[in-house]
């Protein structure tokens, strides 16, 4: 009798890493899985290389954010056979979108830092892998419930270790963290640009000087520190680096039994913590 052959795993890529490792919980050892935007990269301007094309060919599952997060797919993933492999997550129903995004059409789009989202992310992923591959669904159906336990007792942790800190104000070097500061009241009072490679004028710093003189500390992405640090001494604010990409987040192996987002999710909650905690030094004068 010939020996049963071993049955070929899913290949699941993201786009960004913070999704990867939230497939990651979901596909346990049943599927394999990778991200597409490199170490430092942004993913609204990436360049794809040869080999990330091949990447997108090869891919059983697809997750991405959308045409307007990552533009250098949206030509790719919108129609042909690429497009029926891959899941938006920003048509997902029932998705949360802070109040202040929502009156912009959703302009910000890192969707993935509300926990809601996050659980709704999960379910969507869980079941396309259950549609590809029915024989795993047992064990995606239990990573997922896993997930959602997880997830939702972090939530009620950070609920607890940010009331009370609600009405502080912080500013953030990059506008992307209102799917995170909304879920917990959180009062985000500036942000210095919403595209990390714009240069200030004069003037804008004279404004941010004064715009931010409440702020307990800059929030920024590790991706963007040198400028961020060199504009936080200039404000007279100290600066917290978020690791919003998941750039730094060490993986852990598939049979580990806490969720490798949870884990990234608790680490930027960890981070605002910090920055609401900090005190301000001595300001230069504009």
């Amino acid at each position: 009798m010939a020996p049963a052959q071993a049955r070929s795993k899913l290949h699941v890529l993201s786009t960004i890493r913070p999704l990867d490792l939230l497939v990651a919980d979901i596909a346990g050892d049943s599927a394999e899985h990778s991200y597409l935007v490199r170490a430092n990269a942004s993913p609204h301007n990436f360049s794809m290389r040869i080999s990330d094309l091949d990447k997108l060919k090869n891919a059983d599952l697809i997750v991405w954010v959308g045409p307007n997060f990552e533009r250098f797919l949206s030509t790719n993933l919108q129609r042909g056979a690429l497009a029926d492999r891959s899941v938006e997550l920003d048509k997902l129903p029932d998705l949360h979108w802070p109040e202040t995004a929502a009156a912009q059409q959703g302009r910000d789009l890192h969707l993935w830092l509300n926990s809601d989202n996050a659980e709704a992310i999960a379910r969507a992923v869980t079941a396309r892998l259950i549609e590809l591959d029915p024989e795993a669904a047992q064990g995606y159906r239990a990573r997922l419930r896993v997930f959602v336990e997880q997830i939702g007792a972090q939530k009620k942790r950070f609920l607890q270790r940010f009331d009370g800190k609600e009405n502080i104000p912080f500013s953030v070097y990059h506008d992307g963290y209102s799917h995170f500061t909304s879920e917990f009241g959180l009062r985000r009072w500036n942000f210095v640009t919403e595209i990390p490679e714009q240069q200030l004028s004069l003037k804008q710093l004279h404004q941010l000087s004064h715009t931010t003189q409440s702020s307990s500390c800059l929030l920024a992405d590790s991706s963007e520190w040198m400028p961020a640090k060199k504009m936080a001494d200039t404000l007279g604010l100290p600066v917290q680096e978020v690791d919003l990409l998941a750039h730094q987040q060490q993986t852990f192996a598939a049979a580990s039994e806490q969720s490798q987002f949870v884990r990234y999710w608790k680490a930027l909650g960890e981070a605002f913590l910090n920055c609401l905690e900090k005190k301000s030094p001595q300001r230069q004068e504009m």
